[in-house]
């Protein structure tokens, strides 16, 4: 049950049993207390203002909750700005959706969609709802080439648009992409007639976006890489790699999913590692100056770095800041291209022999 508490009163304080980390807590009224979780840029007002002035500034804010649990908030420089009304978000729950997941998200890609679909402050709630399947097959990509897209709904009690974005599944190792450029990224006003907005939404942008990535995949699967987008590759698989390792270090008894998890990781970081691979094809200032390394081909093409960063984020561990920034890389190879066509300079290095559009490191789930 959704309830809207306005201009709350607020009590807050810290909490300092998180080892290194002290965190925030927000009390509103008299629900049980929020504590901001780790990386929430709330924690950080604890080292920029004293607890009077957080406290000032929480108080007398717009606070939505889920049962005793806080989904989201407007602080009292919000002021007189949009606000659902309790029976809206109910109506909006039941027809385009509302999840839970209590922090019990599934494994592989679909976790991976799960975690960026929820639109709270812990990643625990889905505030939206899922369209139906639609297929995407890529000519001359064969089984590397077949998708399943997915148009996802999101509404926020603090808005009156309902964001659209795209979800797209390669099958043949089940991993994805999140959509977050502006072509698979819509905001649609939505004031009524909820279902027949979504139906109609439906049947337009479908079509334009099996489109949008059936050409581009297309052309990503010859188009080479620019050595940039592959140290930026290199460097989020590296730092997600650490991250298992530091794992396998930590654990006390022997996981073989962890370590079979670091040895793809491993596999990958070193299919990019473009410093290695080229070092005997271009001089040191190419790798450094990252300007004139975006206009030179590495030996991988875009699509194969697409493959390796889609892969790591659905089928290994990693933070949320990793998952966001290979997220954004993603996007970036996909979409950056639409925007900005760049010219690829100098002496052009064979293709690697690990480039193979239909290649899998972690295996099919």
């Amino acid at each position: 049950m959704f309830e809207v508490l306005k201009n709350a009163r607020c009590k807050v304080w810290y909490d300092e049993n998180h080892g290194d980390s002290v965190r925030l807590v927000l009390a509103v009224e008299e629900k049980k207390p929020h504590t901001f979780p780790f990386g929430a840029s709330e924690n950080n007002l604890i080292t920029q203002m004293s607890l009077k002035t957080i406290e000032e500034k929480f108080n007398g804010g717009t606070y939505i909750f889920n049962g005793d649990k806080l989904i989201q908030y407007k602080d009292s420089t919000y002021g007189n700005g949009f606000v659902r009304s309790q029976e809206d978000m109910k109506i909006l729950s039941e027809i385009i959706g509302s999840t839970s997941y209590q922090g019990n998200h599934s494994k592989g890609v679909s976790g991976m969609f799960e975690k960026f679909r929820c639109n709270n402050m812990d990643k625990s709630e889905f505030l939206g709802g899922v369209g139906e399947t639609f297929e995407l097959e890529v000519d001359g990509l064969g089984d590397g080439g077949v998708f399943e897209n997915k148009l996802v709904y999101s509404w926020s009690p603090f808005s009156q648009n309902l964001l659209i974005n795209l979800e797209a599944e390669r099958l043949v190792c089940n991993n994805g992409m999140v959509g977050n450029a502006s072509f698979v990224t819509k905001a649609v006003p939505l004031v009524n007639r909820y279902q027949e907005h979504l139906d109609f939404i439906s049947v337009q942008l479908e079509p334009q976006f099996n489109a949008i990535l059936s050409n581009r995949f297309k052309d990503m699967s010859h188009q080479p890489a620019n050595l940039q987008s592959m140290m930026t590759a290199h460097n989020l698989i590296n730092n997600r790699l650490k991250q298992n390792n530091s794992l396998l270090r930590k654990s006390t008894q022997y996981d073989i999913e962890v370590v079979q998890m670091v040895e793809n990781l491993r596999s990958m970081n070193n299919v990019l590692n473009v410093k290695s691979t080229l070092r005997d094809h271009y001089k040191p200032s190419a790798f450094s100056n990252k300007e004139q390394a975006r206009h030179l081909q590495g030996n991988l093409t875009q699509y194969d770095v697409f493959n390796i960063l889609t892969e790591a984020v659905s089928h290994s561990n990693g933070d949320s800041k990793n998952d966001e920034g290979i997220q954004r890389a993603i996007n970036g190879i996909v979409f950056d291209e639409l925007n900005d066509k760049k010219n690829i300079k100098g002496n052009i290095p064979n293709l690697s022999s690990d480039s193979d559009h239909n290649r899998i490191f972690f295996g099919k789930n």
